[in-house]
């Protein structure tokens, strides 16, 4: 993952979910990405059972996973953001299960097959929050 920073703006508005992530990368420089993805495209929520705020969208579609750090370093807003999600996607009749999982699994790359596993530690130098560390692991304090 080569993302330092995802700043995000959520609205659930005419049953999409609307994304626009300012992504501050180490090659790129900065870039903004705006990604539009039906509420019935998902097909599951992953968080971790960890003190983190991190958040996988699974899409029904290969490569279409989206991986979110919901508050930054330090906020925490996954619960919420999980809740709402959820009962968007429920008044879709789209029951998509959440999962809290140890390691989470996804795919958003274009090559086919392609996943990835993100795996969770507790950040050796007790600062709080949480941080990406390569290759795909989540610190967290």
């Amino acid at each position: 993952m080569r993302v330092a920073k995802i700043f995000y703006i959520l609205l659930l508005n005419f049953n999409f979910f609307f994304v626009l992530l300012f992504s501050f990368t180490y090659l790129l420089g900065c870039c903004v990405c705006i990604r539009t993805i039906p509420l019935d495209s998902l097909s599951a929520i992953s968080v971790s059972k960890y003190n983190d705020n991190i958040i996988v969208l699974h899409s029904k579609h290969d490569g279409y996973d989206l991986v979110f750090s919901i508050g930054g370093e330090t906020d925490n807003h996954l619960a919420e953001f999980v809740a709402r999600l959820y009962l968007a996607c429920r008044s879709l009749e789209n029951r998509i299960p959440v999962n809290v999982c140890d390691t989470i699994t996804f795919n958003n790359s274009t090559k086919e097959g392609e996943e990835r596993t993100l795996q969770f530690m507790k950040n050796p130098t007790g600062i709080a929050g949480t941080r990406f560390q390569r290759p795909n692991t989540v610190l967290y304090g």
